[in-house]
């Protein structure tokens, strides 16, 4: 980031961290309670963007599902590196169009802190982007909750007990976040541990439905395995005697290879943001490819002896892995509840209630026309003029075998809708059923989303809602 940019970014969060500790201060007297009048504790759900058009609308979508599910606690978009114009024009956007939807949801600008090291030159840096999760995440909670690095481990901070949501952009919610797994309606939650499921659970084990201090949760990965303890631990803990490498790699898969969305403890987020900041680094000086951070993070809490309680149904996102994500809920279905998607009431909710949300970091594609990659979609999705996305017809989508995904950008502008895909997949049933049902839902939650922002942002007349923009022959 710039100076002038850096300077702008930081006289913002410190401004913005003053009203923020206040208004927690406030959330901590006034907290809500269940239905025993236990009090809950305050709830912090984050996520890390820089400032692109991209990350502008995956924003909007996810705060609009935040809000359309009624998410208690805050939820706080990270920005990272933003000029000082973007600065402004995010700040002008948050107040016209977010926190109207909710005086708990927030923006926090951060430096840049996506350059690193060149893992071959030690003289010259490289871009990582995600190097702003980690780094952002601690920015926030010293800033923010005002953790402090310097304090030693036994000093505590008011915003201890909170829960952290660390989530991604690219998530939309079909219901509320939690970190106490213990109410009933969440039954058809799906564990690593089979001593956690509904009919393997007893009294004697309902403590560990619950996130708390030394006992974080978080979703299992779709496809990170436990390579991450190939790498030369010693090296990015600077510590020989590490407890991370006492880790078999057979036991990565219930405890160590984590993906978000991460619930801890703020105590617990705040030691993890410390060493991750510090190992992140490392891990991609040894390691300069996609999941650098992701392996910093697991190591970090592995040094730290933090094994993660896996739920593997937070969130769907790959379609083809085995048995790692919550696909149980979703296989089971009939196709007529597959797509049109299907709306939250009583018969879905004993369906899926164990899944909180789309994840769609993979690309979703059915037949030679219905096609979705976060990546391709028009980056000026939220301008009034913009159509909305075209709805896959239920009655053709299920009966696919195949899919071809459209060409490079460069052959689309060349050849435009004239094209002839040069991969043809033929797909199982199932891959087909867990596609048309990622395709339905991501299309419907994002018009959704565009509908609400038009309808509040568009003067009359100008709003552009017919569903005929279709990212697979986008030739733009």
């Amino acid at each position: 980031a710039t100076a002038t940019a850096t300077a702008t970014a930081t006289a913002v969060v410190e401004g913005a961290a003053a009203a923020r500790k206040k208004e927690d201060a406030t959330a901590t007297t006034t907290s809500s309670s269940n239905k025993n009048n236990k009090k809950l504790p305050n709830y912090h759900i984050i996520f890390s963007t820089s400032c692109s058009a991209q990350m502008h609308w995956e924003s909007y979508v996810l705060f609009y599902h935040a809000f359309r599910v009624q998410q208690r606690g805050n939820v706080t978009r990270l920005l990272a590196g933003c000029s000082d114009v973007e600065a402004r024009e995010q700040i002008a956007f948050y107040n016209a169009h977010i926190r109207t939807m909710s005086p708990d949801f927030h923006i926090h600008l951060t430096p840049d802190f996506s350059h690193v090291q060149h893992h071959e030159h030690e003289d010259k840096k490289e871009k990582y982007k995600y190097m702003n999760k980690p780094f952002s995440l601690h920015h926030w909670m010293e800033h923010v909750l005002g953790y402090n690095d310097d304090e030693n481990t036994s000093t505590t901070n008011q915003h201890d007990d909170d829960i952290v949501f660390l989530i991604d952009p690219d998530m939309i919610l079909l219901q509320p976040l939690t970190h106490d797994f213990t109410d009933p309606k969440y039954d058809n939650v799906i564990w690593v541990e089979q001593e956690l499921s509904k009919q393997s659970s007893s009294a004697s084990n309902s403590d560990r439905k619950i996130v708390r201090h030394g006992h974080p949760f978080s979703q299992q990965d779709g496809y990170l395995n436990s390579n991450w303890l190939d790498l030369n631990i010693a090296a990015i803990t600077l510590d020989p005697t590490s407890p991370a490498l006492s880790i078999a790699k057979r036991d990565g898969a219930t405890h160590w290879n984590s993906g978000p969305p991460y619930i801890l403890t703020a105590r617990d987020a705040h030691r993890v943001a410390q060493l991750w900041t510090a190992y992140a680094p490392r891990v991609h000086q040894q390691f300069p490819k996609l999941f650098a951070e992701m392996y910093g993070y697991i190591i970090a809490t592995a040094h730290l002896q933090l094994p993660h309680t896996f739920v593997k149904s937070l969130v769907v996102s790959t379609t083809t892995t085995t048995n790692r994500e919550g696909w149980a809920l979703v296989d089971q279905m009939p196709n007529d509840q597959i797509c049109p998607f299907p709306e939250q009431n009583d018969v879905v909710t004993a369906t899926l209630g164990g899944l909180f949300g789309l994840h769609y970091c993979k690309r979703y594609l059915l037949g030679r026309h219905t096609f979705w990659s976060k990546y391709r979609l028009r980056k000026d999705i939220l301008d009034c003029a913009a159509p909305l996305l075209e709805v896959p017809d239920p009655s053709i989508l299920l009966e696919h075998e195949s899919a071809g995904p459209p060409p490079v950008q460069a052959i689309r502008k060349s050849q435009g809708n004239t094209w002839t895909p040069d991969v043809n997949t033929n797909l199982s049933a199932r891959t087909v059923q867990r596609e048309a049902f990622m395709l339905c839902g991501l299309i419907t939650k994002t018009n959704e989303a565009l509908e609400y922002y038009k309808r509040r942002a568009c003067p009359e007349g100008t709003g552009n809602y017919s569903k005929v923009y279709n990212v697979h022959t986008d030739t733009g």
